[in-house]
């Protein structure tokens, strides 16, 4: 077998296994999904049968779960604007221990600039 066909065959092997584990993950996460579906349908059934319930009493729940739901979306944005931030100061960090005439003739400072853009002086930001 020739180095190529087993790029090729390792590379086939890889994607298989990625498309694999990306429908197995989706089914997986769909049941549990169904279910709070049908519970919060459910409940809200329940809300407006019960004596006494008013439409503004269901319009409330459903408005908490919307104000839950938007917190918790909120919360992953800002984790997720962490991570980011973390990798991109992780990068410059592994950049500038670079040393300097292995990537450019001038040292790294930061990853999307480049020094003949800006007529001064590179700020180390570290």
């Amino acid at each position: 077998m020739t180095p190529q066909v087993a790029v090729f065959v390792f590379a086939s092997a890889g994607v298989i296994a990625l498309f694999s584990f990306l429908a197995v993950t989706t089914w997986s996460d769909s049941r549990p999904r169904e279910r709070v579906a049908f519970y919060g349908n459910e409940t809200l059934r329940k809300i407006s049968d019960m004596p006494g319930a008013t439409p503004a009493s269901v319009q409330e729940f459903v408005r908490e779960q919307q104000r839950n739901a938007e917190r918790r979306h909120r919360e992953g944005l800002k984790l997720s604007g962490l991570i980011t931030a973390a990798a991109g100061a992780g990068i410059m960090v592994f950049l500038q221990a670079l040393p300097a005439g292995r990537i450019s003739s001038e040292p790294v400072y930061a990853i999307a600039a480049n020094r003949r853009e800006f007529h001064t002086q590179p700020v180390i930001l570290l």
